[in-house]
């Protein structure tokens, strides 16, 4: 009775759920569940069947629940975490060569409650890898990442190539970076600090390690010499420091960072430590759910010296910059603003777009991944408030996955065209249900 097609797909893959043969007007919940590092999440809707017992989530309206409203899926984005676990844990994507797996639930009546029954139970699998990808493990000289490199068919294809890395909080991140992979690029994630021997403290990053990995990426024999960066928050503008440096960077991504570098972020560029900024501490926001350091950020005054001098990048280098106007972590869209005014007023106004994603947060990620508003950060040791609300956000992260990946096929190369997707040999297909 509950139908949710396709059950096996790729993460960014929107799914339809329907449900046939109840009896009309009969009220029922939708739930969902997902079990991470972090623990489990899950949401739920209450929905009424109609004339004909059917339900159409592409249609019909939550009357309740983790959401309201007509949001087709907004089983996933409004997942959160279940009740008796310790809060500040979002859905972070670790074992990336395995599919998450989500339970869906047809309960009769709205909510939970002990004469509740169960009518229908469904399994799904999301994919963050093609299976036409592999993953490889780099430790390349300082180099620390993982490579996620469509399967070629010829030897003498060239791949798009793209590094993608986040932010302060470290380690290696990876499902982005498998993701666009599956969509025919050759991805490094890139570690570069709090992982393995590299450093644990910003101070000791320098530029010349993303120059490096920049030199051996291009250097590959399937990767094409026009080449990508993305990065998020720290990672943003770290990828601006990049582009403006390293001319082999042709597309440059940022997403939600600042015009400078904080006292927080000390880098250096081959030995020489780059201008830092620093603010009032009294502008820093402690609210109900963290703390919030966009107006201590937004009220820094940058002098010239320490602004991030994008408008010197090459004349073929291009720039996405992608905002959420509700990010409680960084001013971005002030930033995403200033910086594409630099380039206006060089006379390069065409070499950049920016993208102001309304009421969205600072965690912006690929599609269906759950909105988060505030999670516990172990740089700071304490609970950082994100922002976005919950709708907005999903939109937000739809429209920005969309833009980057045409962003770096149009400025870098086409990626390759994959076979039909072969994830239908999944382990779910061997359950008991």
């Amino acid at each position: 009775m509950l139908s949710i097609g396709p059950r096996v797909a790729m993460f960014d893959t929107p799914v339809t759920i329907t449900v046939e043969r109840l009896r009309p007007g009969q009220k029922v919940t939708i739930s969902a569940q997902v079990e991470h590092v972090g623990g489990k999440l899950e949401s739920f809707a209450f929905l009424t069947a109609d004339n004909h017992g059917c339900l159409d989530l592409r249609r019909d309206s939550s009357q309740g629940g983790t959401y309201e409203g007509v949001h087709p899926m907004g089983l996933f984005t409004t997942l959160q975490q279940s009740a008796n676990q310790r809060s500040g844990l979002p859905l972070v994507p670790r074992n990336i060569d395995k599919p998450m797996q989500y339970r869906f639930s047809l309960i009769n009546g709205h909510g939970f409650h002990e004469s509740a029954s169960t009518i229908d139970t469904v399994l799904v699998e999301r994919h963050f890898m093609h299976s036409e990808v592999d993953r490889h493990q780099i430790e390349v000289g300082r180099i620390r990442g993982a490579l996620f490199l469509p399967k070629l068919r010829a030897d003498d294809v060239k791949l798009p190539g793209i590094i993608d890395i986040f932010g302060m909080g470290g380690g290696l991140t990876e499902h982005r970076g498998a993701l666009l992979a599956s969509k025919g690029f050759a991805v490094l994630s890139l570690a570069y600090y709090n992982f393995r021997d590299l450093p644990t403290n910003l101070d000791e990053v320098d530029l010349n390690y993303f120059e490096g990995a920049i030199d051996w990426l291009t250097s590959q024999p399937y990767v094409m010499d026009r080449i990508g960066f993305i990065g998020t928050s720290l990672g943003s503008m770290i990828a601006i420091h990049c582009g403006i440096r390293f001319p082999k960077l042709k597309a440059v991504v940022g997403i939600n960072g600042f015009h400078g570098l904080t006292v927080f972020a000390p880098l250096t560029c081959n030995g020489v430590p780059l201008p830092t900024v620093g603010g009032n501490l009294d502008d820093v926001q402690y609210t109900d759910v963290g703390v919030s350091y966009s107006s201590f950020v937004g009220n820094i005054e940058v002098p010239e010296d320490s602004v991030l001098q994008i408008e010197t990048c090459p004349a073929d280098t291009n720039w996405l910059l992608i905002s959420a106007t509700d990010d409680r972590n960084m001013c971005s869209s002030k930033s995403a603003k200033l910086l594409e005014q630099r380039l206006i007023s060089a006379g390069k106004g065409n070499q950049i777009r920016v993208l102001h994603m309304n009421n969205a947060g600072h965690l912006l990620d690929p599609p269906f991944i759950p909105h988060c508003a505030s999670s516990y950060s172990k740089i700071y040791d304490t609970y950082m408030a994100w922002g976005g609300e919950k709708h907005a956000h999903a939109l937000g992260q739809d429209l920005m996955w969309r833009s980057v990946i045409d962003f770096f096929a149009t400025n870098i190369g086409a990626p390759l065209k994959l076979p039909d997707n072969d994830l239908y040999k999944s382990s779910f297909l061997k359950s008991s249900l």
